[in-house]
């Protein structure tokens, strides 16, 4: 029992709980600890000068404090005391009658100092869902606007409910048993004698209608989901709306899953706050890039854009996006309000990290190896072991999904992703634990096995399945290939860009394809490696120098692949090298060597067995000996007719992609334009289809050549000009006879009256997305 301080009525209560406290050998976060009430709570209760508390707060602190007996009369009769002297006769009558309804509209949400921004979509669903639903839990994660969204969801809906809405600070509890006792507190209950609190609070709610919100229920979540079923149960007016990181899981219970803010609101948002940070902020282009590098590397997240926002005081846009790619330590808040798990954003994750099970964390940071997300079964691949088993690793992954710590898009083939405040925060908890270098290992062994499906250049339905489970990938697929760079293993790192040249040929990203080749071919024991491995990493090189405009580079690379596959006796890297020599040659003009390479390469190709490359051969062949004999050449017609019946036997739409695109320069050669289109139409649904955008902007070129032939000519030049942008998007060096038909084009217009309007078009198009491009080139040539 502790001995009373000094209880003069005419001190104040702040002063008194100070020397309380001090008595007991407490300092204000292990009081605020002990009575389950936040340190701020108390830190503004002993600086609150003649403010004396409510009675629930008054009980927690004696509790805390352990007054009993004779302390226990001394501190109630000076809070008595102060509390009749300011309001004589409130007190007596508040203890004699029950508590009255509360007014209709009114609620507990305290003023906005800042603007609202986004979540209109979210405001209006949770109102439609509010019409039904007894329950609804917003659930996200950390610092992802959960409760200011409820905030917003009260303003808009208060006046619906006849006896209000009313906010439970939950965050602020350490204690489940004192839940129902803020909870009554919040809607208006006062100087509770009755030991079952939660009985007096449901019999009050029995016959009012009011909306009741549970803020920041995850820590607490099994005494808030008691609390809810037991006054839903009770109340058949009430409705109650939570927030946290993992559902109630309770029957009725509607969730909704507050994502972090897409990349034009969380710029919004960003530049609004920022503005109010710093008022003379001016953003130019090169600031209007940074802002959104800002958001991509805290994922959206608004309570980071806040933090971020907040430094434009002291640092530019740009040098904040550069030290968040550096430091997320640089996300810490200077405020001296808000929860102290807000001040910055590790807290926030801190928090929610502690509330973890011991195989969820474990989880969580062997999954932060992964860049871009997962699917399930590389999860269980890569992350099982050393604590969790194989077949554990869905409940775990489950739990953590649960708990707002991993998002899933179900309707994306089941991807698992962490936002990436999350999974910087994990990686470092996977580097304090010594497990990283291991599982970086097993990620990298994951992907290289992955990136295998594309080695035997499938095709028929797991063509288009090939490129687009590598596009999934291709994140984690960077990171193997880093990893394996810097960890001496040059062998894997040429194969497996040799495996993915298709890939970044296909789906274009040249210039990345041709840099993570160039760097494995550049290691210092690259030519010791297999020769196989290493003739199949020279040709996918070469091969991308001149698919992207750079074929005197391809031309010395072919030489050393064809050499090295003549000596090893590697048909088909033989036949690859001499595709790759007369495509270079070809492009630089030389068709007599395009047509004596390529002329070689067939017959290898047919040995090889390898039916698409020889398409593919086919059709070069044809293209060269069109250049050299001319459109009406009896060979050049078998050549590419056999190219095409050979793809489509095979089912490999790539290379049918060429061949009708060969086929229909020949027939507009020749005159046939009708037939032309025809094949050109074709051949744009497959490469459509294939995702392939070298070959998307060939066709786009194709047919503003109809278009410009038929007199529109604006519209031509849009198309032009889109094929132009889609070329320039993917890096490529176009050669001169490329731009042939652009250049007539220009010269018989340069004069024309129609010439700006020709201009705007033309840059109209270099602006327009491949798939605005597509339907628009189709809508044209169909009019």
């Amino acid at each position: 029992m502790r001995r009373p301080v000094a209880t003069d009525v005419s001190r104040h209560f702040g002063d008194l709980l100070r020397d309380y406290r001090r008595a007991a050998g407490l300092t204000q976060e292990e009081l605020a600890e002990r009575a389950g009430i936040s340190p701020r709570s108390i830190s503004e209760l002993e600086r609150g000068g003649a403010h004396v508390p409510r009675r629930d707060t008054i009980d927690l602190l004696m509790r805390a404090l352990e007054l009993d007996g004779p302390s226990r009369e001394a501190f109630e009769a000076l809070v008595e005391g102060r509390r009749r002297a300011r309001q004589p006769d409130d007190a007596d009558r508040r203890r004699s009658r029950p508590p009255s309804v509360v007014h209709a509209g009114q609620h507990n949400v305290p003023r906005s100092l800042t603007t609202f921004i986004g979540r209109e979509r979210e405001l209006t669903e949770i109102g439609a869902l509010l019409a039904t639903a007894p329950l609804l839990t917003l659930v996200g994660t950390g610092g992802v606007g959960k409760t200011r969204l409820a905030h917003e969801v009260i303003r808009a809906h208060a006046g619906e409910y006849a006896d209000g809405c009313w906010i439970v600070e939950v965050g602020e509890l350490a204690d489940p048993s004192l839940l129902p006792g803020v909870a009554a507190a919040a809607v208006g209950l006062r100087d509770l004698r009755t030991r079952d609190v939660a009985d007096t609070l449901a019999a009050y709610l029995e016959r009012r209608q009011m909306l009741l919100v549970l803020d920041n229920c995850e820590h607490l979540i099994d005494a808030c989901a008691e609390l809810v079923v037991d006054l839903l149960r009770r109340c058949p007016q009430l409705q109650v709306l939570a927030t946290s990181r993992e559902p109630l899981s309770i029957p009725g219970e509607v969730t909704v899953l507050v994502l972090p803010l897409e990349l034009p609101m969380a710029s919004q948002l960003f530049l609004q706050r920022a503005t109010a940070a710093n008022h003379d902020l001016m953003i130019d282009e090169q600031g209007a890039a940074a802002i959104a590098r800002i958001c991509l590397a805290v994922d959206g997240i608004p309570l980071a854009l806040e933090l971020a926002a907040a430094r434009t005081r002291m640092l530019t846009v740009q040098q904040i996006a550069q030290r968040l790619d550096q430091d997320g330590a640089l996300l810490a808040s200077s405020s001296r309000v808000g929860p102290p798990q807000h001040r910055t954003i590790r807290a926030t994750i801190d928090w929610s990290h502690d509330l973890l099970g011991e195989s969820e964390q474990i989880l969580l940071r062997r999954l932060s190896i992964f860049a871009g997300g997962w699917r399930l079964d590389v999860a269980e691949q890569v992350c099982a072991g050393n604590g969790i088993a194989s077949s554990s690793v869905l409940d775990v992954l489950a739990q953590l999904v649960e708990k707002s710590m991993v998002l899933v898009d179900v309707r994306g083939g089941g991807r698992y992703r962490l936002l990436e405040p999350i999974r910087q925060y994990a990686l470092d908890r996977l580097e304090a634990s010594g497990e990283a270098t291991e599982y970086r290992a097993r990620h990298a062994a994951a992907m290289f096995e992955l990136a295998q499906i594309g080695s035997q250049n499938p095709t028929g339905p797991d063509e288009i399945h090939a490129l687009d489970r590598v596009e999934e990938e291709h994140a984690n697929l960077r990171l193997a290939l880093r990893w394996a760079m810097t960890n001496q293993r040059t062998e894997d790192a040429l194969w497996t860009g040799s495996w993915l040249f298709r890939f970044w040929e296909r789906r274009g990203h040249f210039p990345e394809g041709i840099a993570w080749l160039e760097q494995a071919l550049a290691l210092p024991d690259a030519r010791e490696a297999s020769p196989r491995v290493w003739i199949a990493a020279v040709n996918a090189l070469a091969f991308l120098y001149w698919r992207s405009g750079e074929a005197s580079r391809a031309t010395p690379l072919a030489e050393q692949a064809l050499a090295a596959s003549r000596q090893d006796g590697h048909i088909r890297g033989e036949a690859q090298a001499l595709l790759n020599l007369g495509m270079a040659a070809y492009l630089q003009h030389d068709y007599a060597t395009a047509v004596t390479c390529l002329d070689q390469s067939v017959p290898l190709a047919r040995a090889a067995e390898a039916m698409p490359l020889l398409s593919v051969v086919l059709t070069f062949l044809g293209r060269a000996l069109f250049w050299v004999q001319g459109a009406w050449d009896a060979r050049v017609l078998a050549l590419l007719e056999e190219s095409l019946a050979l793809a489509e036997s095979v089912q490999s739409r790539y290379a049918a992609g060429h061949a009708l695109a060969t086929l229909g320069d020949v027939r507009w050669a020749q005159g046939h334009g009708e037939r032309a289109l025809a094949l050109w139409r074709r051949g744009l649904a497959v490469v459509h289809e294939l995702d392939d955008r070298r070959g998307i902007a060939g066709y786009l070129e194709r047919l503003a050549l109809v278009l410009a032939r038929r007199g529109q000519l604006e519209d031509a030049a849009w198309l032009f000009g889109a094929s132009d942008g889609q070329h320039a998007a993917l890096g490529i060096h176009r050669r001169e006879d490329d731009a042939v038909d652009h250049a007539r084009f220009v010269a018989a217009n340069e004069s024309n009256e129609l010439r700006a309007r020709f201009a705007e078009a033309w840059a109209g198009g270099q602006a327009a997305a491949v798939e605005a491009s597509i339907e628009r080139a189709l809508e044209l040539i169909s009019s």
